[in-house]
């Protein structure tokens, strides 16, 4: 499911009835942990890479700029790499790296005679990245062990929140396997808060759906209600699966161009190399969605490199007359996106996806206050580690099914723990 029709998903539970920091241990790592500034504004940078130059394990930091890293023995004489969008990266040995440590990175500065005039249009290069990527993505199968994140918050308090750990199996790309994942670890926090946004109606809704099935002899079931679909948002299955090849954005579909406005941007430089910048915007809204952003590409092979985009769903012209009628305002939801990748021995793989969303909404009442709610929900899978080694897919019985509960589905593994496993700072 695409962010926007998900978006759209979002939107349009809003008006049916609906409910509503962990500590490690470091054993055989090194633990470091810090945060990472722009040098000159002192500004955290949030979603930077960290990772080891020699192998693939890393980490990204959180929204505030920090993080935490642990790193195995074994490779204490490596060298830490810290890198961000725009910035100059930076390389420190392991062996020197000391605790609460802060990185300031150097932003890159484009002088006016560095800007490309690139002799072909931005329409071109999209069409040669498009057929490029079986070229410049993984080909062979590799295993990746990942972090998931899932929150939702309502008027800055949660209502729901997850983090999990997945190990996955992405066959080669013209197997006609399907990636298989495997749910090793899950954890919710103990205590959230309720939804309160049109509590009363909510429960008066279902006392009365309780006295229906009990009229038919039936026994109704509060755990099998839309609450799951507002507060969970279909779960991990659209991060697990992201994947460049889908070419399911339309703005890099061929036959949708003339939708688009496209423009070529200042050079932006990652980890040392220089990326051909595209902006694009829809001219209007498509399928009620209207999204602008920019394509980071490798000049030199046409990668795409990372897709950041912003966007607004447009609450749909049928839909208007039924909120009206319940007597809620939406205003319309906002959603941003990030999809990025990391070259690994000269291919392409998933670094970290992640989305939010933002709606406000208010029930109006007759004689007393209004309801006021300010949603906001977001999901973050970023890849630990990557093995290109060849791998087992996953057995049967752990291969995770997107349709069933998360909990339910926690197939352990004895060499994964949370102790020492890289994950989002909170």
């Amino acid at each position: 499911m695409s962010i926007a029709k998900r978006s759209l998903m979002f939107f349009l539970v809003l008006f049916l009835p609906v409910h509503p920091g962990f500590v490690l241990q470091a054993q055989s790592s090194l633990l470091i942990k810090g945060a990472i500034l722009d040098r000159e504004t002192k500004e955290k940078l949030p979603y930077a890479s960290l990772r080891l130059k020699n192998y693939s394990i890393g980490t990204i930091s959180n929204e505030a700029g920090e993080f935490h890293f642990y790193i195995p023995q074994s490779t204490i004489d490596d060298t830490l790499v810290v890198a961000y969008v725009g910035y100059k990266s930076i390389e420190i040995p392991v062996g020197t790296i000391r605790n609460d440590m802060v990185l300031k990175l150097q932003p890159v500065a484009i002088a006016i005679d560095e800007l490309y005039v690139y002799p072909l249009s931005p329409q071109e290069y999209i069409k040669r990245a498009v057929a490029r990527l079986d070229e410049n993505y993984a080909k062979s199968s590799f295993m990746t062990i990942a972090c998931f994140n899932e929150e939702v918050k309502e008027n800055g308090l949660y209502i729901s929140a997850c983090e999990a750990i997945f190990k996955s199996y992405y066959p080669e790309y013209t197997d006609s396997v399907k990636n298989q994942h495997q749910l090793v670890l899950y954890r919710e926090p103990e205590e959230m808060h309720e939804f309160a946004f049109m509590k009363e109606w909510r429960e008066k809704r279902k006392r009365k759906e309780a006295r229906k099935a009990e009229k038919k002899g039936e026994k109704s079931d509060p755990d099998n209600s839309e609450e799951d679909v507002f507060v969970s948002f279909g779960g991990p299955e659209m991060l697990l699966d992201f994947n460049i090849r889908n070419k399911k954005d339309a703005f890099l579909d061929s036959t949708n161009f003339k939708r688009f406005t496209y423009l070529f941007g200042k050079n932006r430089f990652y980890q040392g190399k220089k990326l051909m910048v595209i902006h694009f915007e829809a001219k209007r809204a498509i399928d009620n969605f209207k999204e602008t952003g920019v394509i980071l590409m490798d000049p030199d092979n046409y990668a795409i490199v990372s897709i950041e985009s912003t966007g607004m769903a447009i609450v749909p012209v049928a839909i208007r007359p039924i909120l009206l009628a319940l007597g809620l305002g939406v205003k319309n939801p906002v959603f941003n996106r990030t999809m990025k990748y990391e070259q690994y021995k000269g291919s392409y793989y998933p670094k970290d996806f992640h989305w939010d969303i933002s709606v406000f909404i208010t029930k109006r009442h007759v004689f007393k206050k209004d309801e006021h709610s300010h949603i906001e929900a977001g999901q973050l899978f970023f890849v630990n580690k990557i093995s290109t080694e060849k791998g087992n897919p996953v057995p049967a019985e752990c291969v995770f099914d997107p349709e069933k509960k998360m909990k339910e589905q926690i197939c352990s593994e004895e060499n994964i723990t949370w102790n020492e496993m890289n994950i989002l700072k909170k």
